[in-house]
C-alpha cells in the first residue's frame, strides 16, 4: 500500500515538473501544431464577428497591433509578454488576459502560473471577491410599447453568488433613447458604440419594472464550476472596454450570448437568417436544455393581467417569417410575403397579453396568374403597431400607438411603383367579456408622395375578437381626408382579417378588403394563405 502511495506521489511530482517546465519554444511549437489559435472559444474571448473582432483595433485590449484581426498574432504575442515581459504598464499580464491565459493552459494541460513573479493585483482580487458568479442566468427585460427603441426586448445577463450579491452585465448601445430616430439611423448604418456595463442588479432591475414598466425573466443558464469561471475572468477582460454596435449583426442579444459562449463552447443558431432577436435565443437555450429554472419578475400591471391566465415568454413565435398567399383583386394573383423581423397583429399569440405588431424590412411582392408579372407590391422599412388595453393600468400606460415608413404601390398597380409612406397613430382601446372581445379607435396622421405630396388624417375604428387562444379576428374601418387629393388609389377601406394558428409556426391567413372611390373598377379584395415562422 505505502509503495502504491509513493508511486502515485512521483507520477503527481513527475507532471507538475513536466507541466512547469515547459519552455517558451516549446509552448510555441505545441501551439502552432495545435492550431489553438484558430480554436472559436479563443476568437470569442477576442470578440471575434466575421473574421474581425468588434473592438476598435488600437484599443488596450489586444497586445499585438494585428490583434483585432489575426488570432495566431495576438496569441504570440500574449506568449512573448508571458516569458519576456510580464509587467504591461503597471500591470501585470497575468492580471490583465487571465481568462485567455487560463484558455490556453488548458487546451494545451499546462500550468503558466510560475512564470508569474506578481504577487497579486489589488483590482482583480477584489472584483473575483465583489462579483462573485455562482449562479449565471439570461434576464428578458420585454418590450415597452412606448418606446420604439425596445421592440424587441433586451437580454442581459444577472450572475449572483452564493452570499447574496447580485450584479447585472448589460451590452447597450451608447446613444439616448429619448432619440429613438437618431437610434434607428444610427443602429441601422452600423455607426453606434457599445459597451459591457456592470451593475448591481437591483439598480437595473429597479429601472425595468418601475421606472419603464417592462417585466423581467430570468432563465438560469446550467454551467460547469469551471465554465462559470472562466466567463468571469473574461468579463474582467472586458472591462472598460467599447465596440462597436450593429442592430442586425452585434446587438444586446448576440453580444450577450456571445459572451455566455466563452464558457459555454456550443454554437447557437447558426443558420442562414442574418437576424436573431432576444427570444430566438432563449428558445435556443430551451432546446438545448441549457436552462434549469424561470424566475419572472412582473410588473404591477403584467400582474393584473397574469390573473387572466399565465403565459410564457418561450412561447412566442420564432422571429422570422414567409407568407404565401392567392388573392383576387383585378385578377387572380399570388402572393408572397418575407420578413426577417416579425410579429403580426393578425396572428394569435401564446405569449403576450397585448396585441402586437413588428416589422423591418418586410417584402411582399405578387404574381399575376394570367398576365405573368411579377412585381413588388410592398416594403416595410419599419412598422410598430400596439393595441393596448387601458382596463388595467393608467391610460397613459397604456396607450395603443402606431407607427411606420414604406415604399408601397397604389391599389390595382400591377408592375413595382413603390411610393413613400409615412404613418404615425395614438389611441386607446377597452376590453370586454375576459379580453376576448377589445374595441379600438386609432386615428393615424400620415405623408405620401406619389406625382403630389399629400398629407393625410385617418381616424381608424377597430375591434379584435378572440374567441379561443388559436384564433383572432380583426375588423376595421379606415377613411382618408387629403391635404390634396387621393394618391392611393381609394378614399376608404373596411377590412376583415381572420388569424388562425394551426401548429406552433404555421398560421392560416384570410383576409377580405372593400374600398371606395377606387381608380380600379374592382371594389372588392380577398386573400388566403399560410405564414411559416422560423
Amino acid at each position: 500500500m505505502a509503495n502504491k502511495k509513493l508511486i502515485i506521489v512521483l507520477f503527481l511530482l513527475f507532471n507538475s515538473l513536466n507541466v512547469f517546465a515547459v519552455t517558451k519554444e516549446e509552448l510555441v511549437n505545441k501551439i502552432t501544431d495545435s492550431s489553438l489559435y484558430n480554436n472559436q472559444t479563443w476568437e470569442r474571448l477576442l470578440l471575434y464577428s466575421n473574421g474581425k473582432s468588434i473592438v476598435n483595433k488600437n484599443s488596450p485590449f489586444f497586445i499585438s497591433k494585428y490583434g483585432y484581426k489575426n488570432p495566431k498574432e495576438e496569441m504570440l504575442a500574449l506568449i512573448d509578454k508571458i516569458f519576456d515581459n510580464p509587467q504591461q504598464n503597471d500591470i501585470n499580464v497575468f492580471y490583465k488576459y487571465p481568462a485567455r491565459i487560463k484558455f490556453i493552459e488548458k487546451n494545451l494541460n499546462i500550468s503558466l502560473q510560475n512564470l508569474n513573479n506578481n504577487t497579486g493585483n489589488v483590482d482583480f482580487e477584489e472584483f473575483k471577491k465583489k462579483v462573485p458568479a455562482d449562479n449565471i442566468y439570461l434576464v428578458f427585460a420585454s418590450e415597452n410599447n412606448n418606446s420604439p427603441s425596445s421592440m424587441m426586448g433586451h437580454l442581459f445577463i444577472k450572475i449572483s453568488g452564493n452570499n447574496g450579491t447580485e450584479h447585472a452585465i448589460t451590452f447597450t448601445a451608447l446613444v439616448s433613447d429619448k432619440e429613438p430616430f437618431k437610434f434607428y439611423f444610427k443602429a441601422l448604418t452600423s455607426n453606434l458604440s457599445g459597451g459591457f456595463i456592470l451593475n448591481p442588479y437591483k439598480n437595473i432591475a429597479s429601472r425595468y419594472l418601475s421606472e419603464e414598466n417592462r417585466s423581467l425573466w430570468e432563465f438560469e443558464i446550467t454551467l460547469t464550476e469551471e465554465e462559470k469561471e472562466l466567463f468571469l475572468l473574461h468579463l474582467w477582460e472586458l472591462k472598460e472596454i467599447q465596440t462597436k454596435y450593429k442592430f442586425i449583426t452585434y446587438n444586446c442579444a448576440t453580444a450577450t450570448v456571445d459572451l455566455l459562449k466563452t464558457a459555454k463552447d456550443k454554437d447557437f443558431l447558426n443558420s442562414a437568417k442574418p437576424f436573431n432577436t432576444p427570444i430566438d435565443y432563449l428558445k435556443e437555450f430551451d432546446r438545448l436544455n441549457l436552462i434549469s429554472k424561470i424566475n419572472l419578475l412582473p410588473t404591477k400591471l403584467y400582474s393584473e393581467k397574469m390573473k387572466k391566465h399565465k403565459l410564457n415568454i418561450l412561447d412566442a413565435d420564432k422571429s422570422s417569417s414567409f407568407s404565401i398567399s392567392y388573392g383576387k383583386l383585378t385578377e387572380d394573383f399570388l402572393e408572397f410575403q418575407f420578413t426577417p423581423i416579425y410579429q403580426n397583429l393578425i396572428e394569435p399569440s401564446m405569449a403576450y397579453y397585448d396585441d402586437l405588431e413588428t416589422k423591418l424590412f418586410d417584402i411582399t411582392a405578387d404574381y399575376t396568374i394570367n398576365t405573368n408579372k411579377l412585381f413588388i407590391k410592398k416594403i416595410d422599412l419599419i412598422k410598430l403597431q400596439s393595441i393596448l388595453d387601458f382596463k388595467y393600468g393608467e391610460l397613459k400606460n397604456n396607450i395603443s400607438k402606431y407607427f411606420s415608413i414604406s415604399f408601397e404601390n397604389s391599389l390595382g398597380d400591377t408592375t413595382t411603383n413603390l411610393n413613400p409612406t409615412i404613418n404615425y397613430g395614438m389611441g386607446f382601446a377597452y376590453s370586454f367579456y375576459n379580453s376576448k372581445i377589445i374595441p379600438y379607435f386609432m386615428p393615424r396622421t400620415g405623408y405620401r408622395y406619389r406625382d403630389i405630396n399629400n398629407f393625410f388624417l385617418v381616424p381608424q375604428i377597430g375591434i379584435i375578437i378572440k374567441p379561443i387562444p388559436q384564433l383572432k379576428i380583426i375588423a376595421t374601418y379606415d377613411k382618408y381626408f387629403d391635404s390634396y387629393k387621393n394618391n392611393r388609389g381609394f378614399s376608404s377601406e373596411l377590412s376583415l382579417q381572420l388569424g388562425f394558428k394551426i401548429t406552433e409556426n404555421n398560421t392560416l391567413l384570410v383576409s377580405y378588403s372593400e374600398y371606395t372611390d377606387t381608380d380600379i373598377d374592382t371594389k372588392n379584395m380577398f386573400n388566403i394563405g399560410f405564414a411559416f415562422h422560423f
